[in-house]
């Protein structure tokens, strides 16, 4: 987990100075991590734990900074052990779809764990987890490309490449080099695993 929060921290100051920039590219990275490394009984409460055990380590108490990712998820929880719908205006008041890391990250974390918990509007239907996922943040608005592609890498991570229907894939430009990348990056990883 140290190595994966120090390699999401460099990647983010690339481009972002804003240290909730680099944050939130550690609470993404880290939610990516954790739903690879779950299974089909891995409920929301463990993955939403997780990162607020993240959120604990990036956000200390100790530190006189506002605590923005902290907060959301707090509001994430209080959302998904409520009864009753959840609109999705009461999403963007409380967490956000803007373009800032602090609301689009969470944003996307949020649809992914309310689908998990099967907690997504209706009118989203019951496709699988990864199509209602991707729907769902768009369907919230705001920075809807953001929010839908974060989103669904983290229910992508999750349910496993095969889950990804195929009229998606011919419909996305140059993935056919993006699954050659990612090939190549996990045999270097097990060749390098094995030394």
């Amino acid at each position: 987990m140290e190595k994966l929060k120090e390699l999401a921290a460099c990647s983010a100051r690339l481009t972002h100075s804003h240290q909730d920039a680099v944050n939130g590219a550690i609470l993404q990275a880290a939610a990516v991590y954790f739903a690879l490394e779950s299974n089909s009984a891995t409920t929301w409460q463990e993955i939403w734990g997780k990162l607020k055990n993240v959120c604990k380590e990036i956000e200390p108490e100790t530190s006189n900074r506002e605590k923005p990712y902290t907060d959301r998820l707090t509001r994430m929880y209080l959302f998904l052990t409520s009864t009753g719908s959840i609109s999705n205006n009461e999403v963007v008041s409380k967490i956000g779809v803007d373009i800032q890391a602090t609301e689009a990250i969470s944003a996307a974390i949020f649809a992914f764990l309310c689908c998990l918990a099967n907690r997504q509007p209706e009118e989203i239907g019951s496709r699988d987890l990864l199509q209602r996922t991707v729907f769902y943040a768009i369907s919230l608005g705001g920075d809807t490309d953001t929010i839908g592609t974060m989103a669904g890498a983290i229910a992508g991570a999750f349910c496993g490449v095969e889950s990804v229907p195929q009229h998606w894939l011919v419909a996305c430009e140059g993935w056919k080099k993006a699954e050659e990348l990612a090939d190549g990056m996990h045999r270097l990883f097990v060749k390098k695993s094995k030394k």
